[in-house]
């Protein structure tokens, strides 16, 4: 009777492990919001985008799953420093301030942050530097939460300066505020209200000032409540070799040609 004793402790081994290795593949959940044409709905009803696409390349790479979770992007930073039940969140630019909760991979595109104005007002408004911002009438729009640069952040603790820059929730408000003359201008990056603007119809309205606010790398961003440094390298790793494959270059192309 011992052989069969001897049996059964294995088979309960068995089951106890048998469960643990199933859920041991990596999973990851990413919080996006729309913002063509890197993250959006297409006409068919699917997810996809510049960053979409590019995440879901390297996860497959990795041999991970990745899921995605509609957000808004304040609430979205929030749940990825505060719980961490979302754990990713793409075309994150990396400061200091969010250094202190997140991980941030090896930069994956570059972005470029410039004042989106009415056509005309760039003339009237010859901006050499940011300084030049507190001592004019302008009113820029920005959305809250995202990150404008270094140089913006410091001007943003003199009363003079932020006294003209007005915070919103949400990038579309920053379009309506601007046609409606309520704003003089905005600031985003240079590629996505290019796109929203031109299928709204409007972009014959609006132009991009010369100054450039601020141009930095993109990154992914971790959650240090639910994520390691080790993911953060697979990761990496994972992006390389979609580069060295043109798989990286293909998608890029799909979106910029």
């Amino acid at each position: 009777m011992g052989w069969i004793r001897n049996i059964i402790l294995l088979l309960s081994c068995l089951f106890l492990v048998l469960p643990a290795y199933a859920e041991s593949k990596c999973s990851f959940i990413m919080g996006w919001e729309p913002w063509a044409p890197f993250q959006l709905i297409d006409s068919k009803g699917q997810l996809t985008g510049i960053d979409i696409d590019i995440m879901k390349a390297v996860f497959k790479k990795m041999g991970c799953d990745i899921k995605f979770q509609k957000t808004p992007w304040n609430r979205l930073l929030l749940t990825v420093e505060r719980k961490g039940s979302i754990h990713l969140v793409a075309g994150a630019t990396k400061t200091a301030e969010r250094e202190k909760w997140a991980y941030f991979s090896d930069s994956y595109r570059s972005e470029k942050r410039v004042i989106y104005m009415l056509k005309g007002n760039s003339a009237k408004y010859p901006l050499k530097s940011l300084e030049d911002i507190a001592d004019s009438d302008l009113k820029i729009g920005i959305v809250r939460g995202t990150s404008q640069g270094e140089s913006f952040d410091r001007l943003m603790k003199k009363p003079e300066f932020a006294k003209h820059i007005i915070k919103v929730t949400r990038l579309e408000q920053n379009y309506t505020r601007l046609l409606k003359k309520g704003l003089y201008g905005f600031i985003s990056d240079s590629v996505s209200p290019v796109t929203e603007l031109k299928e709204k119809g409007v972009f014959d309205k609006v132009e991009i000032h010369p100054l450039v606010v601020h141009e930095s790398k993109v990154h992914l961003m971790f959650s240090k409540l639910t994520k390691k440094p080790a993911d953060v390298e697979n990761f990496n790793q994972s992006l390389k070799a979609i580069k060295a494959s043109g798989e990286y270059d293909a998608i890029m192309d799909r979106y910029t040609k």
